[in-house]
């Protein structure tokens, strides 16, 4: 089985339960999900650089998987989004960036 699409969502460290979470809903969504810990830097409002310890949670899944699941994916990111007080969270499907 070919899986060639990629999506990943960008989990800021404020709560394990969120990353755990992400890590369980693209499992559920796509069949398994991988985790890498990261680092994300950004220039703020005020011109100050500003950096958050990042998960990057990723799976793999084929044309139909993606399709099936698109909405459901926008609206974990908008709750991500939300509930973690975030101006925005990352997802990233075949290496094009959506700030949600």
């Amino acid at each position: 089985m070919i899986k060639k699409n990629k999506v990943e969502i960008y989990v800021p460290v404020v709560s394990p339960l969120m990353f755990g979470n992400a890590i369980e809903t693209l499992s559920r969504m796509f069949g398994g999900a991988t985790l890498i810990d990261a680092r994300g830097y950004w220039i703020d409002d005020s011109n100050t650089m500003v950096n958050d310890k990042i998960k990057i949670v990723y799976s793999y899944c084929g044309n139909e998987e993606l399709a099936e699941n698109m909405q459901e994916l926008y609206g974990y990111c908008k709750t991500l989004k939300s509930v973690l007080k975030q101006d925005c969270i990352l997802l990233v499907i075949n290496n094009e960036a959506r700030f949600i």
